[in-house]
């Protein structure tokens, strides 16, 4: 499944006109590094739920370099489970809206997995929906790639394209069913 999702997000990139603003919003099953790594250097935009368990990397930083042996290619990690990882985010935005309420957003760019000794660099967001409650639900992990360099795609988009793929989930559900 995960190879059939790369083709095809890859054909999307290949046959669509470079003018269309389009990003492709997957589930769980491709929040991992088989599934982004082959997207590497390659004109798409991607965004898929990913395990709230999940651990990433920073890119070795290139002045710490002693001069033996082989360059250090991983840096800090951070785990999506320890807040004392993660740093300060690359960008955060906090609004609200009708369907889910009081939303946090926040998003680290430059991580990546670990895939055979290569550093497959995606984005990270975490999300948080409700936060107005006492009691707000877990927040969600997505894992972006963003292929496009020249637009740079802030938090928020990268939400509405997820939000809006939601919408359709009860759907698939009922045909599978």
């Amino acid at each position: 499944a995960v190879s059939v999702a790369v083709e095809q997000v890859l054909w999307l990139g290949f046959y669509t006109p470079s003018l269309l603003d389009w990003r492709v919003a997957l589930d769980g099953a491709y929040g991992i590094r088989e599934f982004f790594a082959p997207l590497q250097d390659k004109a798409v935009q991607v965004v898929a739920r990913t395990r709230k368990d999940r651990v990433f990397y920073l890119r070795a930083d290139p002045t710490q370099y002693a001069g033996r042996g082989q360059r250090t290619v991983f840096g800090e990690v951070f785990r999506c489970k320890d807040a004392s990882s993660w740093g300060a985010p690359d960008q955060e935005e906090k609004f609200s809206d009708a369907r889910h309420g009081s939303v946090e957003l926040q998003l680290w760019r430059g991580l990546g997995f670990r895939r055979k000794g290569k550093f497959v660099e995606v984005e990270v967001i975490r999300s948080q929906i409700h936060a107005e409650k006492e009691k707000p639900p877990e927040a969600h992990w997505y894992v972006a790639y963003n292929g496009k360099k020249e637009q740079q795609i802030k938090v928020r988009q990268w939400y509405e394209t997820i939000a809006h793929r939601w919408g359709i989930e009860p759907a698939n559900r009922f045909r599978k069913e």
